[in-house]
């Protein structure tokens, strides 16, 4: 039977149970199942257990679910593993991932409250060698005769040098504008001639992927003509190289002893270098495709054993590690973290832990050891945050562009009162190159102005329209928003970032009464506001 007669004939219901993998009741109090989603091969969600219940209170607990098919044949099981909790801190979240196959549709439950959650899957039949029915089916065509090439039932692959036949790829981009290609080695090689048709479709892309992990290449950001000239070609003789490696064994030593200079970390995937360049001959040409967020992702070799992952970037100057915003999820029933970010680095996810004694009965302790366990967040000394202490303009500047992974000008002229010996400069610079920052009329960013609350709402709604993430908050909502808060009025400027944010779930009143949008923000709002923006937006679990 051919693989897409397999996908046609055997569309049916899968069943998901919840079991819990301790002795106790499963989820007592309730559970649920939030944002799943199917795409015909992999079914990726999240369940929640309810405060009170035991898996909400074993730090070790998760979640186990199977997997049945038609006729209630368990096709597999996979464990659900602990995300997050929710704001209120009333129910804990476990992520799982499926690989079930295609099926028509899927059928969720959980065996608490019985909810059920039905995902479909369109499915469709290129195939016309067997089958008589014209009824159905994508409508493509697909391709016949001529004796061979690529068809829509192929599965595209690299030749063991790492280049894609140029006739192949562009007749699978006209079958299937999002296509993955997987390759050996450590480089794979695009044809620039077969991706010009693609290349004006928006959306487009070609995620390749090897044992290390993959990119997702952007067609429609690629601007190829300016590439030929920069190459000195007339014409679209050449490729676009996507290398996916391990750097150098110096490197990596290097690499080892900065991981050992954190206490206590562990490392939990591969060193993994990525580039993207423009080949013809030998002529290399590094391309940038400017400040748009690109996917690639790190396979994990070890479990974090209940310990926050990190996902880092190596700096080579400071011989260090920084953070990067990182999501884990499972990819083929195999763990791997996603990385949105510009520009390009070498990656890698760490285990690593750690906490101020200053803030373990502080309301913010959660996201203050958690993103300072993401190398996000520094202490005031090694043992204390000073979570109630002051934060300045400059600072919250630095510390949205490191937790949204921006990267960028070195040199900046923006403010008169910013120059090139500052700490921050390359860091104020790229927020208000992002649109992230504003300056004084007077030409002043005034970095050591401890920064108000309205204007750490301003900000963090700003990184959100820069990711593509800022909910569209009407006249009339903006008003019914603030009109809540009786000291609504003290808003000089920002009503609309203030609105925005309390939609996004991303600023909370003082009290439920008051926005305090003159008080100047701690460093632990700061913090909370940091983590909010990361999980809103997917960047973080």
């Amino acid at each position: 039977m051919k693989q897409n007669e397999w996908k046609t004939k055997t569309a049916g219901l899968l069943l998901f149970t919840l079991v819990s993998t301790t002795a106790m009741p499963a989820l007592a109090l309730g559970a649920g199942f939030e944002s799943v989603h199917y795409n015909g091969q992999t079914v990726t969600g999240r369940v929640y257990a309810e405060q009170g219940d035991s898996v909400f209170n074993d730090p070790d607990g998760s979640i186990t679910i199977s997997v049945y098919g038609p006729g209630n044949t368990l096709i597999t099981t996979t464990s659900a593993t602990y995300a997050t909790y929710s704001e209120d801190l009333t129910k804990k979240y476990f992520d799982f991932s499926a690989l079930p196959g295609l099926y028509g549709n899927l059928r969720l439950t959980e065996s608490v409250s019985h909810s059920v959650y039905q995902v479909t899957y369109a499915v469709y039949n290129d195939d016309d060698d067997d089958d008589d029915d014209s009824s159905g089916g994508s409508g493509s065509g697909g391709s016949s005769g001529g004796g061979g090439g690529y068809s829509p039932d192929d599965q595209l692959e690299a030749n063991p040098d790492g280049t894609v036949p140029a006739s192949d790829l562009e007749k699978a981009l006209r079958e299937d504008s999002t296509l993955e290609i997987e390759f050996d080695g450590d480089k794979i090689l695009l044809p620039a001639s077969a991706l010009v048709e693609a290349a004006a479709k928006d959306g487009s892309s070609i995620k390749v992927y090897n044992k290390l992990g993959s990119y997702t290449l952007p067609l429609d950001h690629l601007d190829l003509e300016e590439y030929a000239d920069k190459l000195s070609l007339s014409n679209m003789d050449y490729y676009i190289q996507i290398t996916i490696k391990q750097p150098s064994d110096e490197l990596k030593a290097e690499m080892d002893q900065a991981v050992q200079k954190l206490s206590g970390a562990d490392l939990l995937s591969p060193y993994v270098d990525i580039e993207l360049t423009a080949v013809s001959g030998d002529k290399i040409l590094d391309l940038d495709l400017g400040s748009i967020y690109i996917e690639r992702t790190v396979k994990l070799t070890e479990d974090a054993n209940g310990r926050i992952a990190t996902g880092v970037i190596y700096d080579k100057a400071t011989k260090s590690f920084l953070f990067v915003p990182m999501f884990l999820t499972q990819d083929r029933d195999t763990p791997i973290a996603k990385i949105h970010r510009p520009g390009r680095s070498i990656y890698a996810i760490l285990a690593y832990e750690k906490s101020f004694q200053d803030v373990q009965s502080h309301w913010a302790k959660h996201p203050v050891n958690r993103l300072s366990s993401k190398l996000l967040l520094q202490g005031m000394t090694e043992r204390s945050f000073q979570p109630e202490g002051k934060v300045t303009r400059a600072q919250f500047a630095a510390l949205m562009v490191r937790a949204i992974g921006l990267s960028g000008k070195s040199a900046s002229e923006d403010f008169k009162d910013v120059n090139s010996r500052d700490w921050f400069q390359q860091e104020v610079a790229i927020a208000a190159e992002a649109g992230i920052i504003n300056g004084y009329s007077d030409g002043t960013f005034r970095p050591d102005a401890y920064i108000t609350r309205e204007e750490l709402a301003a900000m963090t709604v700003r990184a959100l329209d820069y990711i593509g993430k800022k909910p569209t908050v009407s006249s009339s909502q903006q008003i019914a928003l603030l009109n809540r808060y009786t000291d609504n009025q003290q808003i000089v400027w920002a009503h609309n970032e203030f609105a925005a944010a309390i939609t996004a779930d991303i600023v909370e009143g003082m009290t439920p009464q008051t926005l305090a949008p003159t008080e100047l923000a701690t460093r632990a709002q700061a913090a909370t506001m940091l983590e909010r923006l990361l999980v809103k937006t997917k960047l973080m679990n």
